[in-house]
């Protein structure tokens, strides 16, 4: 078992074999990927330098922990595409990227009482398939039992609860 990992919960780096295999390197297209929003995103400059075709893999934690805030900024087909490189980074340097994984949970979490936020969850959910929303729940799930901190974790678990904890297998659900 990894440090700090609950024995129900299955290791990082299954983990990430599960984002690779659900989620296929394709070259990012970082101007579409944020639409409209590129103009307010101050750093996009820097953004689209650092992903322009380049595949989610190969984006540097350094990189995605620099532009954690572009995840509210990506358009759903966005946050689609590099969804899974923001989710590696926080799992495999999780002490390293800081607020990171508040940012991605923050984008996982389903909203009913803000419509805006909730067509835009609908709309990444339609864009993904059954097992990319299952590594996305594993994915979710592996931060959330890296925080050692039960009120460090609350991003995480806010994110889960809101729809992705049901995609666990029922060995994993708390």
């Amino acid at each position: 078992m990894g440090a700090g990992m609950p024995a129900n919960t299955i290791e990082p780096k299954e983990i990430l074999a599960e984002l690779s295999a659900a989620f296929p390197a394709r070259k990012l297209d970082p101007a579409g990927a944020m639409g409209d929003a590129a103009v307010t995103y101050l750093d996009f400059p820097s953004f689209e330098a650092g992903s322009r075709g380049r595949s989610w893999g190969s984006l540097g934690w350094e990189f995605l922990k620099l532009h954690h805030d572009a995840i509210g900024f990506l358009t759903p087909t966005g946050l689609a595409a590099y969804l899974p490189a923001f989710l590696a980074a926080a799992i495999k340097h999780h002490e390293e990227v800081d607020v990171l994984p508040v940012f991605v949970a923050g984008g996982l979490t389903r909203r009913p009482d803000e419509p805006e936020e909730l067509a835009r969850f609908d709309e990444l959910l339609a864009l993904l398939d059954d097992r990319q929303q299952k590594a996305i729940a594993a994915a979710l799930e592996g931060l959330e039992a890296l925080s050692e901190n039960p009120f460090a974790n609350a991003p995480e678990k806010q994110a889960l609860d809101s729809y992705w904890r049901k995609l666990l297998p029922n060995k994993k659900r708390k």
